[in-house]
């Protein structure tokens, strides 16, 4: 991990097994060449919440990664691109419908990156971030963090604070969007690793470890200046990332 992966055809199905996680991800400014062909794949109703941006290159971006979630979800279901069609929670978070419903999937944008988890059966979560220095990271480590973590923090070396912050934050959001509770669980009530060279894992929820074991917390090694973690409910999983870059496509006749 990581692996280049071909840009999957929605007509050529890939394929998923019950125990892995495969992670997609991209840079959208080098997918510009593909952004006529791709947004034919959006719905009515995805094109006009592209429309709502008010920046072109925030629609550019919305209509690239939606696209290629269609794409991805559609290889994996040996479904048309265009044809995958999507529920919602009261939260917000998407589901799919119809075919392909034991898919579960989440989607993570920061500035220059898209990221992709997909698996079958099981709440997912990814966040991907892109690291840079602020006064804030301190205080939300003093006022949001578990206090483990905040004891962890604290005892980097200050050169290691900002890797060590973004580490846990992408962690623990990846957690959270997995649960697809959002901002209703406090980030203090579960704790994760952060220190350089110390394997990711999700310590506690609500004060339980055994809860917490239960759960699948990985890096995805997008390069810097970029951090990136999966979370996944289950043990055991065999977890693929690999580089997109996706070529002019059309959909299957």
């Amino acid at each position: 991990m990581p692996e280049t992966g071909s840009p999957p055809q929605p007509d050529r199905a890939l394929a998923l097994g019950d125990d892995e996680v495969h992670v997609w991800y991209g840079r959208p400014h080098e997918w510009a060449d593909a952004l006529a062909g791709m947004a034919a794949l959006l719905s009515a109703d995805e094109l006009a919440r592209a429309g709502r941006f008010r920046f072109a290159a925030e629609r550019a971006r919305y209509c690239l990664s939606r696209a290629v979630l269609r794409s991805l979800l559609g290889a994996y279901c040996g479904a048309p691109a265009s044809a995958i069609q999507f529920t919602y929670s009261a939260r917000g978070k998407p589901a799919l419908a119809g075919t392909g419903r034991d898919l579960q999937f989440n989607v993570s944008h920061a500035r220059g990156i898209t990221a992709y988890a997909i698996t079958r059966g099981r709440p997912v979560g990814i966040d991907v971030e892109r690291m840079r220095p602020s006064d804030d990271w301190e205080h939300i480590v003093r006022t949001q963090f578990a206090a483990a973590e905040a004891a962890a923090y604290r005892a980097l070396a200050a050169r290691d604070r900002l890797t060590g912050f973004f580490t846990a934050w992408t962690r623990k959001e990846a957690f959270i969007k997995a649960l697809g509770t959002g901002l209703s669980r406090p980030l203090s009530g579960f704790a994760v690793t952060l220190a350089p060279g110390e394997p990711a894992r999700l310590l506690s929820i609500d004060s339980n470890p055994a809860a917490a074991a239960l759960w699948t917390i990985r890096d995805v090694p997008v390069g810097p200046p970029y951090v990136a973690a999966l979370a996944v409910a289950g043990t055991g999983l065999r977890v693929r990332a690999r580089t997109w870059a996706p070529a002019p496509q059309r959909e299957a006749q």
